[in-house]
């Protein structure tokens, strides 16, 4: 079993520049041909799902089974939408905590988000480390995104299980909306079950093995 610190997270290292797809794809080529790997099985949590993919799409011959728990990738909402087409200023709120909480008491004053998704961002973003981070996921992976034709491809189109698992209490990853993107129609195992995001990766082990 492998796990892997994505760019920016843990102690791995990178640039801080854009990622694009055929970079990706080289750095996995790579880890599979040094550790030997013919065939795999491969999951993704959150970010990571975009990962996943991207890895689909890339190496469809050599994936023998997938799982995603509650995974980005299926669609972009308008926050990140919003700040990935105003970078400079998402740059700012995100290096100025002063800027960045007043901006979350104008968002709950108005009613911009859900009370839930604020109180997670408020937690979750609280040190400058962690909005680097984000800063730096949200910019920098933005090129890792399928097309919505290839993405119902990979998930619809393989000769192998996709197992796609997402919170009902989930406010980063909305299940209707990914459920909305994959249609009706979709071949891949779909798992619904109430928890938080946070509380995914848990409760997706429980339920898958």
């Amino acid at each position: 079993v492998y796990l892997f610190d994505l760019f920016y997270h843990g102690k791995s290292d990178r640039p801080n520049r854009k990622l694009l797809i055929n970079s990706w794809s080289n750095t996995f080529r790579l880890f599979l041909e040094k550790e030997g790997i013919d065939y795999f099985e491969i999951g993704g949590y959150s970010l990571g799902g975009r990962f996943v993919l991207q890895v689909m799409h890339q190496f469809p011959k050599q994936v023998r089974r997938v799982y995603f728990m509650a995974a980005d990738g299926f669609y972009k909402s308008p926050w990140y939408r919003l700040a990935v087409n105003m970078r400079p200023l998402f740059k700012i709120m995100m290096t100025h905590p002063t800027l960045f909480d007043r901006f979350l008491v104008l968002a709950e004053k108005w009613n911009l988000a859900n009370k839930s998704l604020l109180k997670f961002s408020k937690q979750e973003l609280s040190l400058r480390e962690d909005r680097v981070r984000v800063y730096r996921s949200w910019v920098y992976f933005r090129k890792m995104f399928l097309s919505k034709a290839d993405l119902l491809k990979v998930v619809n189109s393989t000769d192998y299980q996709v197992t796609i698992v997402l919170g009902t209490k989930d406010n980063i990853i909305e299940s209707k909306k990914v459920l909305s993107t994959l249609g009706k129609q979709s071949k891949a195992r779909i798992e619904v079950i109430e928890y938080r995001h946070h509380q995914m990766i848990e409760a997706s082990f429980r339920l898958l093995f």
